[in-house]
C-alpha cells in the first residue's frame, strides 16, 4: 500500500496521463479497503480465542471491542 500511495503521489509532478492516476488512485482505494475489511474478522479471533486469558482480561477485552465499534 505505501508503494502504491507513494506512487500515486508523484504521479502529478511526473505528469503521468489522467486514466494512470485513476487507476492508481483505485488500487490505493481498494487496498485500504481491503485491510479495513480485515481487521473485524481477525480482531475478535485474536481477542476472544485465547481461552487461558483470566477474567479481567477477557473484560477488558470485550470492552476494547465495544469502544473499537463504537469508534
Amino acid at each position: 500500500m505505501r508503494g502504491q500511495l507513494d506512487a500515486l503521489e508523484r504521479a502529478p509532478e511526473a505528469e503521468a496521463d489522467c486514466g494512470r492516476i485513476l487507476q492508481q488512485r483505485s488500487a490505493v482505494s481498494g487496498a485500504a479497503n481491503g485491510l479495513v475489511s480485515e481487521v473485524p474478522e481477525s480482531h475478535p479471533r485474536v481477542e476472544f480465542g485465547q481461552t487461558t486469558r483470566l477474567p479481567e482480561q477477557r473484560k477488558a477485552s470485550v470492552d476494547a471491542a465495544v469502544a473499537l465499534g463504537r469508534s
